[in-house]
């Protein structure tokens, strides 16, 4: 079966990334939770887990959990964080001082799991069921 890749709708009710199988090009889709409308946001979008969203955070010096109850994706060096793009140079990778880094998230490390988890879990339980027939379509192929 030939297939276009499936552009990715944010929907900003429930905060999640939304395929559009149909690639409405720009009219965006409703949402399958809620039935609002979606605006475009990326090609490709994944998930960022509390690990990564935390080191995030001390990347762009923030304060950490700044984000915890945010639903963070990445595309590229392109961050979403509630459905807002984020662009981070290579330079703050390149200069980041990596000793200073490791040391903050394994001192932050057990509690932004337990502070975490609950909403990325949440955010990833939504995306799941409003992705479902995309899922579905991709499995059966």
């Amino acid at each position: 079966m030939d297939r276009f890749p499936a552009q990715v709708n944010w929907c900003a009710s429930c905060g999640i990334p939304v395929f559009d199988e149909n690639n409405s090009a720009g009219a965006g889709c409703k949402c399958p939770l809620c039935r609002g409308k979606t605006e475009y946001i990326s090609s490709d979008l994944r998930p960022v887990f509390p690990e990564e969203r935390l080191l995030l955070e001390l990347l762009l010096e923030k304060e950490p959990f700044s984000f915890a109850s945010s639903s963070v994706w990445n595309s590229a060096n392109r961050y979403y964080i509630n459905g807002k793009s984020v662009a981070i140079s290579s330079s703050v990778f390149r200069n980041a001082d990596c000793d200073a880094l490791r040391k903050k998230l394994n001192e932050f490390s057990k509690e932004n799991l337990e502070i975490s988890k609950p909403h990325f879990d949440l955010i990833i339980q939504k995306f799941i069921q409003a992705n479902k027939s995309r899922f579905n379509s991709i499995k059966d192929e």
